[in-house]
Formats: C-alpha cells, sequence, structure tokens
C-alpha cells in the first residue's frame, strides 16, 4: 500500500515539476476570462449562456490535456527505461498500475479544483459541486483509459489518438444511435448490418453525454443524474481497471 502512495506522489510531482498544474491555473483564469465575454453574446439569459459555454470549454480542455499528460508521462517512462526503477523496488505490476491510477486521480481532482474555483461565483455552488464531482468521474475513465492505451501502444501520437477516438464517441454514441434508428434514407441490406454494430458498440462504450453536461451549470442538475454518472462511471472503471492489469501483467516491460 505505500508503494502505491509513493507512485500516486511521484506521478502529483511530475505534475508539478513539467508545469502541467501551472498551465491548469493559467487555463483556469482564461477559463473566467471566457464566462465574462461569453455572457455579453447572449441577448436573454446571460448567466445561463455564460455558465454553459464555460462549462463545456472547461471539460473539453480537462479531458484533452489530462490525457497528453497521463500518456506522455507513462510512454517517457517506457522509452528511457524509467519504469525498471520501480521494478526494481519490492513492488508488484498491480499496485504500480494502481498508484498510477490514484497520482493520476490526484492531478484530476486538483483540475476540478480549478475549475470549480474559476466558475464559482457564477453558478450556485450546489450545481457547480455536482458537476464537479461528474467531471472528475469523467477524468478518471479518460485517464484510466489513457494509461491502458499508453501501456499498449507505447506510442505517444497513437495513444492520444486512440483515447480522444474512445472519448469522442462516447461523447456522440447516443446520437449515432438515435440516427441508426430512425434513418433518413431508405433501408438497405447494408443498414440491417449497421444498426446491430452500432447496438453493440453503444452497449460497450460509455455514454460521456450524461457527464457533467453544461446544461447542470445553466439550469442545475436532475434529481439522480449525478447517481446515475456515479454509477456509469464505477462499472467502466472496473472494466478499465482490469483490462489494464491484465495487460500489464502479460507484457515484458
Amino acid at each position: 500500500m505505500s508503494g502505491m502512495i509513493e507512485i500516486a506522489k511521484f506521478a502529483v510531482l511530475e505534475a508539478w515539476r513539467t508545469r502541467f498544474i501551472a498551465m491548469l491555473i493559467l487555463a483556469g483564469v482564461a477559463a473566467l476570462g471566457l464566462s465574462l465575454f461569453s455572457g455579453q453574446l447572449a441577448v436573454t439569459e446571460t448567466a445561463q449562456t455564460r455558465a454553459a459555454i464555460t462549462g463545456a470549454a472547461v471539460r473539453l480542455v480537462w479531458v484533452v490535456a489530462l490525457a497528453v499528460f497521463v500518456i506522455a508521462g507513462l510512454v517517457r517512462e517506457q522509452q528511457d527505461k524509467g519504469i525498471e526503477w520501480y521494478w526494481a523496488m519490492p513492488l508488484s505490476r498491480r499496485h504500480y498500475f494502481l498508484g498510477k491510477l490514484l497520482g493520476f486521480a490526484a492531478v484530476a481532482a486538483i483540475a476540478c479544483a480549478i475549475s470549480f474555483i474559476a466558475l464559482l461565483w457564477t453558478v450556485p455552488i450546489s450545481w457547480l459541486a455536482q458537476w464537479s464531482v461528474a467531471l472528475f468521474l469523467e477524468l478518471l475513465i479518460v485517464s484510466g483509459f489513457g494509461v491502458l492505451c499508453a501501456l499498449a501502444f507505447s506510442q505517444t501520437p497513437a495513444a492520444v489518438v486512440a483515447t480522444l477516438a474512445f472519448y469522442g464517441l462516447g461523447r456522440v454514441i447516443d446520437a449515432v444511435v438515435l440516427m441508426v434508428r430512425a434513418p433518413l434514407l431508405p433501408e438497405t441490406q447494408l443498414s440491417a448490418w449497421i444498426q446491430p454494430l452500432v447496438d453493440v458498440i453503444a452497449a460497450i462504450m460509455p455514454d460521456f453525454s450524461i457527464f457533467a453536461h453544461g446544461g447542470w451549470l445553466a439550469y442545475g442538475p436532475s434529481g439522480d443524474a449525478l447517481a446515475m454518472v456515479a454509477a456509469h462511471a464505477a462499472l467502466y472503471l472496473v472494466l478499465v481497471g482490469c483490462a489494464g492489469l491484465i495487460d500489464i501483467h502479460r507484457k515484458n516491460l
């Protein structure tokens, strides 16, 4: 357990030394400026428009930034043989993997705290707190999948593309299912194959459209929205964690 904590500390320390946290703070200041500017674009519902636009921008920046940070750090460890230093310690691969996830979770929590402070004056605190928790859970899934891709591909570009494609598909999969089930064009033999394929993909993919929705900041989340997000996140964190543990045990790192 102590080994996991030490690895998590190294991950947070890396975020500090590479100025990743400083970049997050600057992005938080930029988000504050965006909220001031976007409020001037709306004729009505100025506060709601400001909150929704700023929340959507922060969410996208946090996801992309954390994915790149996670993957670049892990790939660099593999290429520089820094990972062998961990294997020289009395530490199992399971502890290494879980320690990395714990460290990246701490970095995600810092990012969410920065966005919480930046948006605090524009959004009711109860709405913002629930949105921040949902964003944190979303970042956990993305960082976990990023760890899996970094270990699987060992190349930064491929792992980043795979992670962002996973996230992008998760954001639009609900809309894709609706389009397939209510097609605008006449049905063909090909469309008969596409619908079952899309249904299978939708069953596997996490539905990121329900996470940290901008409407939560504008009008507040529904009563069970956060509980649904938490259950969704728990399921996919377990799946990603199991896949990562299987992959790291079978690899010759």
